[in-house]
């Protein structure tokens, strides 16, 4: 799952739009009503981190997540996920993006979530660390 994606199913999960979530923020903000070129701005924003063309800092995830039911480290998570693949990805339900510890509270998957909802690695797959030519250590998951 995509960093964009998970954002997008959790504000869905939450009966946001993108225009409702920015009103939102607005109001957490301190800013009252915002100009309309300035809610124009926000929600291209949070649209374009919905997209992937764009990550939000871990302080704007958190910022989110005194609305949305989002984790910021699970979304930087995916993030980091997303740019190299040198870690393991989260395990989130695909349907809603709840994760795994989350799974109780998931409130339109409860009946269907099983460990098959979930994305998991193969158990024959591996991080394996490697040294590229300038010396740096990253890891690439590899079959064993």
């Amino acid at each position: 799952m995509t960093p964009g994606a998970y954002l997008q199913k959790r504000r869905a999960i939450a009966g946001h739009t993108i225009g409702s979530l920015e009103r939102d923020l607005s109001l957490i903000d301190g800013l009252g009503r915002a100009t309309y070129a300035d809610s124009m701005r926000v929600q291209r924003r949070l649209q374009d981190a919905e997209n992937d063309a764009i990550y939000l800092t871990f302080d704007q995830a958190s910022l989110l997540a005194s609305i949305i039911p989002i984790n910021p480290v699970i979304y930087r998570q995916l993030v980091d996920w997303h740019e190299d693949r040198a870690i393991m990805p989260p395990r989130l339900c695909r349907n809603c993006g709840a994760a795994e510890i989350d799974a109780a509270q998931c409130e339109r998957c409860a009946d269907a979530i099983s460990n098959s909802a979930f994305h998991q690695t193969p158990a024959n797959i591996a991080a394996v660390q490697i040294i590229d030519d300038h010396g740096v250590e990253r890891y690439q998951l590899r079959s064993v």
